[in-house]
């Protein structure tokens, strides 16, 4: 949506662009625009995100001729319209659709002299300085730099950041299967609604530590837990290592906690049973098809790994 805005802002060649300019912009500022209840979810999406992205656009003033001096942000006071109300812009006999380089000549603005005791933004605004240049259009970053606009960086610019977490590279890595590491990336949080593997029950479904014993056998490493973040916790120190068994053991926990999920579902709401046996099947028979499509290195672990596996 924020590479819409840029694209709208910079008046990019398009046949999109020149649509949107001539049938929901017009004569007005796309900041100035209300969010109509009739409009494409699309362009409502576009006009409701105004006060997350708004401060991140900023321009650099050129000529003035493409900022509009209400309604953009080109001041470190924020855009004007902010603070000074549109009767107040026709009081003082100017357009909301004013360009700077309309009312800032002569290093001075043509604002009547009444109306800077009123408005301190104004006194405060005093720095400008027309160039004969182009106006630029910059993404301006949480630290206040300014830079060329890319999805990367308003993504970072946005969202909400927090701090890293040990158990990362186990959920996501390389060659996960996207819905087990979706589903495992719940369960470290506590997020799955349903009672499984991964809460911490005084006693756990004598079923599903079966199905994890064997898991944690055919994984070969000193695991001695049963819930999802406590085993995380102990693979910790290896979320780096990039070895077949340690790609086996990420990706034996992901399909463990998956299935294990999955089943805890089908009783609750179907009625449906699998047996131990039937959920280690599949659960095996799924890391054996991942396995499969990936790229073996030649190297004692590797073939010890697809013997133990049947992969010829």
């Amino acid at each position: 949506m924020s590479n819409h805005i840029w694209r709208l802002l910079s008046n990019k060649k398009s046949l999109w662009i020149q649509w949107i300019h001539a049938y929901r912009i017009g004569d007005r500022n796309f900041w100035d625009l209300p969010v109509p209840y009739d409009a494409s979810w699309s362009w409502r999406k576009l006009l409701s995100i105004h006060h997350l992205v708004r401060k991140f656009f900023f321009f650099e003033v050129g000529n003035g001729e493409n900022i509009s001096v209400w309604f953009d942000n080109w001041c470190e006071n924020g855009p004007l319209s902010e603070v000074i109300s549109r009767r107040s812009i026709h009081a003082a006999g100017f357009h909301p659709n004013d360009k700077l380089c309309d009312i800032w000549h002569n290093n001075a603005w043509t604002w009547p002299i009444e109306r800077h005791n009123l408005y301190h933004v104004i006194n405060n605004t005093n720095q400008v300085i027309i160039r004969n240049t182009h106006d630029r259009l910059c993404w301006r970053d949480l630290s206040g730099n300014l830079c060329p606009f890319s999805v990367n960086i308003a993504w970072n610019s946005i969202r909400h950041c927090a701090t890293d977490v040990d158990w990362f590279y186990i959920v996501w890595f390389a060659h996960c299967i996207p819905r087990h590491s979706f589903v495992l990336w719940l369960a470290m949080g506590n997020r799955l609604k349903t009672h499984d593997l991964t809460t911490r029950q005084s006693a756990l479904d004598d079923h599903h530590i079966l199905v994890w014993d064997r898991v944690r056998n055919k994984m070969q490493l000193q695991i001695q837990q049963h819930v999802c973040s406590d085993v995380a916790s102990e693979l910790a120190h290896i979320t780096h290592c990039k070895s077949a068994r340690v790609i086996e053991a990420k990706l034996l926990l992901g399909a463990s906690v998956y299935f294990l999920w999955q089943e805890r579902n089908a009783r609750i709401f179907k009625n449906q049973t699998r047996s131990v046996d039937k959920l280690m099947e599949v659960i095996f028979s799924t890391v054996r098809l991942k396995f499969m499509s990936l790229r073996w290195k030649n190297s004692i672990q590797a073939q010890t790994l697809k013997a133990s596996w049947k992969i010829n």
